[in-house]
């Protein structure tokens, strides 16, 4: 059914909206606004919630053309300019006091604002972006149902085709941008993001030299992690044969309930609504879905008994905690995580359970003797995905911020340069490891196809899970080291999760709720301390 978008008998109460002068006539006028709007956006938010469900659990192409539709849909109720004119003066006029009501005023505000661009390009973006997403999946299943070497599935014209689709989806992105008043897309994603892009800059180049010599020293050993091209957002985690046969003979979303329940944070009925069916039509990731903002939510990927899955799991279970643990009394515009980076950040802190050896032995993953075998290879390849993945989002930092600052750069010599800087690989050498990429340079990389811009979110979620489990370790000192606390059955964990991070919903911004959380601004020290000195 499609949802109908209310015309005049929305646009003359605005009209009238705009007209209050007092501040108890701009916020009565706005919670007016906030009704009339919802009155359509929720509905409509299910329904594309739930489509794209349907779509992550069957990988179907009629769902992937709803999906489409209903966000074009949406497109066209956030493009009404009248709307945004009147959000714009409200947000100018600093008469709304009610911090409620500010941070909602804010958040509409930046949902409107990159939907003012031409109608006509926004749903050509979003056309465009969804099939290259399609593609890469489509790919990716291929993969997992019958595995190839790289040559073997290289298609020249079909590789070809999506290059020029990502460097015209730049393109379009940058025009959107600037038809909001950016310098690019990166810049929009900034502001929609509520970050200072000096700030980060700022951040990350003294991560870049606090990094430096602890992972120029890790990359000439011999068990280092080599970054397959395909995207996670939860990090990259190795292989290992010895673990993936601990972790194949438990029952994984058991094993996360049981966790989940020790620390106070219960998923029952959000484990009994997922899917982890080894259905191979599915698309190839791991997704936390909320249907309505309230209580139903779900997880959905495939579980193979595989160490990964395991992290992706824990993620998610993170991620549904969190939507879980938001009140219901909130408002609708409120009722979610802070920010993407937040909900990441969550996402990662839970996922690092599998790095820490005691963790998989207090759980019955591993028996005494397994663990003390693995100990040592657990913890040394849990630091080297947390060092690698570091530098390569610093190094897919800085190439994107170039590509969408200048798209006439020399791209390739540009990824070249950056590998060479970050990663310390020479793409222009022969080595066995360098030869499977340079065929395609950067746009091997999955990343660009199926997330834009966002780069800085992971890496700062990666910073933020490291300085919570710092301030933990430190308010509960019975957790232990932050290097490998030990969580298992400790109550205090959900209590304090629920209280200093859940609950406020979006009525904080990231930063603020960062404040409450851990009593500092985010910082990389803990990061550091946990991944370079502390593990030399």
């Amino acid at each position: 059914m499609r949802i109908k978008i209310p015309g005049i008998a929305f646009v003359l109460p605005l009209l009238l909206l705009s007209c209050g002068n007092s501040e108890k006539d701009a916020e009565s006028n706005l919670i007016n606004f906030i009704t009339r709007h919802e009155s359509t956006m929720i509905p409509l938010s299910e329904q594309i919630n739930r489509t794209f469900w349907n779509y992550a659990r069957t990988g179907a192409n009629v769902y992937m053309t709803r999906y489409d539709s209903l966000n074009q849909v949406k497109m066209e109720f956030l493009h009404d300019k009248r709307k945004f004119s009147y959000l714009k003066r409200l947000r100018e006029s600093g008469r709304i006091k009610d911090a409620y009501l500010q941070r909602q005023l804010e958040i509409l505000y930046r949902q409107y604002l990159p939907c003012q661009a031409d109608l006509s390009l926004q749903v050509r973006i979003g056309r465009l972006q969804n099939h290259l997403k399609h593609e890469v999946w489509k790919k990716e299943k291929r993969m997992r149902a019958r595995p190839i070497k790289d040559s073997d599935g290289y298609d020249a014209r079909r590789e070809a085709s999506l290059a020029d689709s990502l460097l015209l989806l730049v393109d379009l992105r940058n025009e959107l941008a600037r038809q909001a008043g950016f310098s690019d897309y990166y810049a929009l994603q900034f502001f929609l993001d509520e970050m200072d892009p000096a700030y980060v800059d700022e951040l990350f180049a003294r991560l870049e030299e606090r990094t430096d010599s602890v992972f120029r020293q890790l990359r000439n050993e011999e068990y280092f992690p080599d970054y397959t091209g395909s995207f996670a957002p939860y990090g990259q985690r190795p292989q290992d044969e010895r673990r993936d046969a601990c972790y194949g003979e438990v029952d994984m979303p058991h094993l996360a309930l049981r966790f989940f329940s020790g620390i106070g944070l219960e998923l029952e009925e959000v484990v009994a609504h997922s899917d982890f069916s080894r259905c191979y039509a599915k698309l190839p990731l791991f997704r936390c879905v909320t249907m309505d903002r309230k209580n139903d939510i779900r997880m959905v990927g495939i579980l193979d008994g595989k160490e990964t899955d395991m992290l992706k799991l824990l993620a998610c279970c993170g991620e549904a905690a969190y939507w879980k643990s938001i009140p219901n009394t909130l408002p609708y515009l409120l009722r979610c995580p802070s920010s993407f980076m937040l909900q990441m950040g969550v996402a990662s802190f839970f996922s690092r359970m599998v790095g820490y050896p005691d963790w998989s032995l207090s759980m019955g993953i591993f028996s005494a003797g397994q663990a003390g075998r693995l100990r040592g290879t657990t913890s040394r390849e849990f630091v080297r995905e947390q060092l690698f993945f570091c530098r390569w989002s610093l190094l897919v930092y800085h190439f994107e911020r170039r590509l969408y600052a200048d798209r006439k750069t020399d791209l390739a010599g540009l990824w070249r340069e950056l590998n060479r800087r970050y990663l310390f690989v020479d793409l222009d050498s022969d080595s066995e490891h360098a030869a499977s990429r340079k065929r395609r340079e950067w746009m091997a990389d999955t990343y660009f196809f199926v997330e834009a811009c966002r780069i800085h979110d992971f890496l700062l979620a990666e910073l933020w899970a490291a300085q919570v489990t710092e301030h933990l370790c430190t308010t509960y000192p019975k957790l232990g080291d932050p290097c490998s606390p030990f969580l298992v059955g400790s109550g205090e964990i959900g209590g304090y999760f629920r209280k200093s991070v859940f609950e406020p919903g979006a009525g904080l911004r990231w930063d603020d709720l960062t404040r409450l959380a851990t009593g500092k601004d985010l910082g990389l020290e803990s990061f550091v301390e946990q991944f370079c000195q502390a593990r030399k």
